[in-house]
């Protein structure tokens, strides 16, 4: 494999953390015992032992064929539905609901996240115990660098907060929410809703979920 070919791989496993890695290979190629054992073993699978002999692995014994397996009986045709019940099309609050529904389905969602490879994680660890053991000061665990992760979004992103804690609050208090709003003297769905969204719009709630809400507050007569 030249050097092209190990830089493509090294680029497409490691992503920007790739030029990292290609100087622990340079490190490896010059001495094996400058890197880490775990990087050791990775190189040595990768180009060999440093000098350019690659291990070669033991041919594999042909498969063998398996039988054929019987042939599934044929399925039972499914019986026809009924048509004898009268299909009642919806009309009014239920129309809109499910309007609204289905124009849920096309909003788009996003997430967004960061692969780091494992065998870097580790490394970031082993040095930074490296360097806390030379100032007498422990070691850093993976549950310390993820919860740093953690702490440096929520300063990049302190909207978060809000959404831990709406997750936290899920199941008192959009329901408190609502009945301050009743309690307001406001009457008509649409209006009450609205007033909810704009007070409680983090927690997520569709028209039919504060519908099936409202009715626990305030039954329909």
């Amino acid at each position: 494999m030249n050097k092209a070919d190990l830089s493509q791989v090294i680029a497409e496993e490691f992503g920007a953390n790739a030029t990292y890695v290609e100087g622990l290979l340079e490190r490896f190629r010059n001495n094996p015992d400058l890197v880490d054992d775990s990087w050791r073993s990775y190189f040595t699978e990768l180009i060999g032992d440093g000098n350019g002999a690659k291990a070669v692995a033991a041919p594999a014994p042909a498969p063998v064929a398996a039988p054929a397996p019987a042939p599934a009986p044929a399925p039972a045709p499914a019986p026809a539905p009924e048509t004898s019940a009268e299909v009642i099309p919806l009309r009014g609050p239920a129309l809109k609901i499910v309007e609204n529904m289905e124009r849920s389905l096309s909003v788009p969602t996003a997430t967004s996240e960061r692969r780091i490879p494992v065998k870097l994680l580790d490394e970031n660890r082993r040095i930074i115990n490296q360097h806390l053991a030379e100032n007498d000061r422990g070691k850093a665990s993976y549950t310390h660098l993820i919860a740093f992760a953690i702490l440096r979004a929520l300063d990049s992103f302190p909207q978060l907060n809000d959404v831990a804690k709406a997750a936290i609050e899920m199941d008192s208090r959009p329901r408190q929410i609502l009945d301050e709003i009743v309690r307001e003297g406001r009457s008509g769905f649409s209006d009450v809703f609205l007033e909810f969204k704009s007070r409680a719009g983090v927690y997520g709630y569709g028209d039919a979920q504060v519908k099936n809400l409202l009715e626990t507050i305030s039954p329909p007569a």
